[in-house]
């Protein structure tokens, strides 16, 4: 919708060349597509969303892992009950975030979820913020993201890198990284970059699926 493009493109700066204009925004729309208005990086509409990348990322060649990331928000779907249960640990925890959003009170902003997958949390972020922006690095969960939630005018979908995200300074309430510590190669620059994006006294809400991930350097 335009207002979701609009909310969006606010947000927005060039990973290239890092231009943030005083305007509503360093990017702008060139047809389909989005366009740096300083330095004229391209980047191509994907589906219901765009890839804003420095530079392209090869991109897995199957679906499995997209597959588990579904199931695991759906586990009645499972292929056993002993599958389901333990794929229903991760609605639990949804379960868990969002009484604790509520005890915390309202959002009072806007909110980032680094790592979104297929943009299954953003039920939870769109109940306590004002907009969400969902971020995957991979483009079939950016794309799944996008177009799950396309008809929502408070949640967008983007493809993007954490590492690198191409976003304002300071703009966000709440930073969510769920479970995506573990899956890069650089966590503490990820951490540095949910910092960064997070306005002075925002939140940042992170999960690990195990206990010892971040013991090494």
């Amino acid at each position: 919708s335009m207002v979701k493009r609009r909310r969006l493109l606010e947000l927005l700066v060039c990973p290239v060349c890092r231009h943030d204009t005083a305007g509503p925004s360093g990017l702008a729309r060139r047809g389909a597509d989005l366009e740096c208005v300083r330095c004229r990086a391209n980047y191509p509409a994907i589906g219901a969303t765009h890839s804003v990348l420095r530079e392209p990322v090869d991109q897995p060649k199957t679906s499995t892992l997209l597959e588990q990331y579904v199931l695991a928000q759906f586990p009645d779907r499972a292929a056993s009950s002993r599958l389901a249960k333990r794929l229903a640990v991760n609605q639990r925890l949804m379960g868990w975030i969002d009484r604790a959003l509520t005890k915390q009170g309202a959002i009072k902003g806007r909110c980032i979820e680094l790592g979104c997958g297929p943009g299954a949390y953003g039920a939870i972020w769109r109940r306590h913020a004002a907009f969400t922006v969902l971020v995957d690095i991979r483009q079939d969960f950016a794309e799944s993201a996008a177009a799950f939630w396309a008809r929502d005018k408070r949640v967008a979908a983007l493809h993007a890198d954490a590492h690198d995200p191409p976003f304002r300074a300071a703009c966000f309430a709440l930073a969510a990284a769920m479970n995506v510590l573990d899956a890069t190669t650089e966590p503490w620059l990820l951490l540095g970059q949910m910092d960064a994006l997070l306005k002075p006294g925002g939140l940042a809400l992170i999960t690990l699926p195990y206990s010892a991930n971040l013991g090494g350097p």
